[in-house]
């Protein structure tokens, strides 16, 4: 065999699907996944709860303080009401120390979740891996093991820890912010409401691409773990054979094929940020044009454009992050589906007790 189809083989040697790896490149987020994730917070019920309650109401708190903000403008200081404005300010401060205490608290807890789902999952993952035969490691890549107990499970932890309540909060605020502006001045509500449409197709063009790309990522880093770790466990046989530039053009396959996944889900996102800052952006500018018009012919103060702003800016500025987060979720889902996949391989055959 010449050397061209030899080192071809030993490529497709190299790069073959494990078993838990089959499957198709894209799959949306399932509810049964994370229902299943949830479970793990079992043991940690009371704490998850705080949670939950303090992330609902931090998700009310910012846009309060926003609101509030814009109604001091528009209220005390537009009026000249030195009386009444010294204790706007202090009721201002004192809901601005509360949130900060709250987020204290929020943050804290959703390390900790995390951290002790994390560790379950990895006793989990042990427990599996001692009752299975040998035979299941003879076929099965020790780097591949590895790879789910740290790169998988640490997607896991970040999608605990970040992605569900930092989103509830995102959309919480969004949520009150078109409350607050639908109640200020419905005109200019209807201009922000024709952003949804844009925004929901330019998401639904670009989900498949993100999805796509992180999920290749994420095995090929895989695959390139466990074949370091394959290597280095096997450097003698290696270096008997005098393989070491065949298998080194081998691994630098798999790392140009990583690195190749990585770029490509970078500027899917280098994409999507800023279309959708733009549109935010775009949609400013229509208010300031319709808000000025108004404010000339007298159907709104200067007061209430400026809060309106305000809580424009709070309904857009979530948009960006919602979608970082969501790239983020597609990586936790395809780290915890190749976990529970670990977790639920049942032993060929089961020995006597």
């Amino acid at each position: 065999m010449s050397t061209a189809p030899k080192a071809r083989a030993d490529l497709g040697l190299l790069v073959r699907r494990e078993p838990d790896e089959d499957g198709p490149q894209f799959k949306p987020l399932e509810w049964g996944l994370i229902l299943r994730l949830f479970t793990y917070t079992r043991p940690f019920a009371r704490k998850r709860n705080a949670l939950i309650v303090l992330t609902l109401i931090r998700s009310i708190q910012i846009p309060a303080i926003t609101w509030a903000m814009g109604r001091i403008i528009s209220g005390p200081i537009a009026g000249s009401d030195l009386v009444t404005l010294p204790w706007a300010v202090l009721g201002f401060a004192a809901l601005a120390v509360v949130t900060d205490a709250m987020f204290h608290f929020r943050q804290r807890y959703a390390l900790e979740l995390g951290e002790q789902v994390v560790n379950a999952l990895r006793s989990a993952i042990f427990d599996r891996m001692q009752s299975m035969p040998m035979s299941f490691f003879h076929r099965t890549k020790l780097g591949r093991i590895l790879s789910r107990v740290t790169t998988d499970v640490e997607a896991v932890r970040s999608g605990i820890q970040d992605v569900l309540f930092v989103s509830v909060i995102q959309f919480g605020q969004m949520l009150f912010a078109a409350v607050a502006m639908a109640w200020c001045d419905w005109l200019l509500f209807l201009v922000v409401l024709a952003l949804a449409p844009i925004l929901w197709l330019v998401n639904n063009h670009f989900r498949m691409r993100l999805s796509q790309a992180s999920r290749a990522a994420q095995e090929s880093f895989s695959r390139v773990t466990s074949t370091l770790a394959e290597s280095v466990n096997g450097m003698r046989v290696t270096q008997g054979f005098v393989r070491q530039e065949t298998n080194l053009g081998l691994f630098r396959t798999l790392l140009a094929d990583h690195s190749r996944y990585n770029i490509e889900q970078a500027r899917t996102s280098a994409i999507l940020t800023p279309l959708l800052e733009l549109n935010s952006q775009f949609f400013i500018a229509m208010l300031l044009l319709l808000g000025g018009w108004r404010t000339f012919h007298g159907a709104m103060t200067i007061g209430d454009l400026i809060q309106f702003f305000f809580l424009a800016n709070l309904f857009f500025s979530p948009i960006a992050t919602i979608g970082n987060q969501y790239n983020q979720a597609l990586i936790a889902m395809a780290g915890a589906e190749r976990v529970f996949r670990l977790i639920d391989a049942q032993p060929d055959w089961t020995d006597d007790p």
